[in-house]
């Protein structure tokens, strides 16, 4: 696992308290009670990570702590790591879990995020990115696994939606009838179900989720992080995740050669590659701006507000680029760019 970005930590547990006690006695029978513990950098997810540093040796583990109550149960992403390393793909190995608990004790893959190489020049940038896409090509060709869910486009639908109830109306104060939300939930469906879900999908494949390995070979070289979402979906997904970060900008000349290469090796026409792309794009821009304005003003977690005008722009960029007519429409007639007074609001304090 990693150090992720430099957005805030999460303080370890107060002694004494009923979770402190459970991470001691997991961390007492995998071995780890003595180790020094620090808190590694959140996200937006409830799940806390620590790095256990043994103080003998030196070796280090990484500590997920996800709470059933808020996280859920993290069976799939145990066996989404199974999944992954069977491919030979560099997924954190599980050394010891408590499922019941929610206490995982992970491989530690380092800190050379992605988004962390990319600032060393355009060289490492385009390299690390070309091995990640060639890993969605690998994956898009590998057994499904059994039994995850699919992404469909009634589920998308719902999700983009977010941007109709959070964005819309609680952050820009705008009123949502429900015969609006209606339509857009059936033009997104229908946009959407031109897409074959016929692909594993990560569902969060971006620089910040994926660190570079350079002491490994092949596909290896990129370490994948947080894919206990993962779901059979568009082939077209990952691969918008990573060219439309929410929280960097990919050049247009590395987007256009990622964009062919990926192309190439999946076996897809450039031209439909365009168009998944853009509907996808679509979807996850719309999702993230709802779930951007729902972080600011449920969360208090106000920072986000900074990501979203990137987040507008790759919008506007699949607005522009979509043959989705109908869809289009409806989202330049009711969903409005960020204005300065409404970004204002989300990052104050209410």
């Amino acid at each position: 696992m990693t150090a992720r970005s430099q957005r805030g930590s999460r303080a370890l547990p107060l002694p004494g308290t009923e979770r402190e006690e459970l991470i001691l006695d997991f961390l007492k029978v995998c071995g780890w009670d003595l180790a020094a513990r620090s808190p590694l950098a959140g996200d937006a997810s409830p799940r806390r990570y620590e790095r256990l540093t043994c103080p003998r040796s030196g070796a280090t583990v990484i500590l997920m702590d996800a709470p059933p109550s808020d996280c859920g149960s993290q069976q799939q992403f145990v066996f989404l790591t199974r999944y992954l390393r069977s491919h030979e793909l560099s997924a954190p190995e599980v050394y010891h879990a408590n499922i019941e608990a929610g206490l995982l004790l992970l491989e530690d893959l380092g800190d050379d995020l992605l988004v962390r190489i990319a600032r060393r020049g355009a060289d490492s940038e385009w390299r690390s990115y070309e091995v990640a896409v060639d890993i969605l090509a690998f994956l898009g060709q590998q057994q499904l696994p059994h039994g995850i869910p699919f992404y469909s486009a009634s589920i998308q639908s719902d999700l983009a939606a977010l941007s109709l109830d959070w964005y819309c109306a609680s952050a820009c104060g705008l009123s949502v009838s429900t015969d609006q939300r209606s339509e857009f939930t059936e033009l997104m469906q229908r946009a959407l179900g031109r897409l074959e879900l016929a692909r594993f999908i990560h569902r969060d494949f971006h620089a910040e989720n994926l660190l570079w390995l350079p002491e490994r070979q092949g596909l290896a070289r990129i370490g994948i992080l947080d894919f206990q979402n993962g779901s059979i979906g568009s082939q077209a997904y990952d691969f918008v995740s990573l060219i439309e970060d929410a929280r960097r900008d990919v050049d247009a000349c590395l987007r256009q050669h990622l964009t062919r290469r990926y192309a190439r090796k999946a076996g897809i026409v450039v031209e439909d590659l365009e168009q998944h792309i853009a509907i996808c794009g679509l979807q996850r821009n719309l999702r993230i701006l709802g779930v951007f304005a729902r972080l600011c003003l449920q969360d208090g977690k106000r920072h986000y507000a900074n990501l979203i005008p990137r987040v507008w722009t790759h919008l506007e960029n699949d607005l522009a680029n979509s043959d989705a007519s109908e869809l289009v429409n409806f989202v330049r007639r009711h969903i409005p760019r960020p204005a300065p007074e409404v970004l204002t609001y989300l990052r104050s304090e209410i």
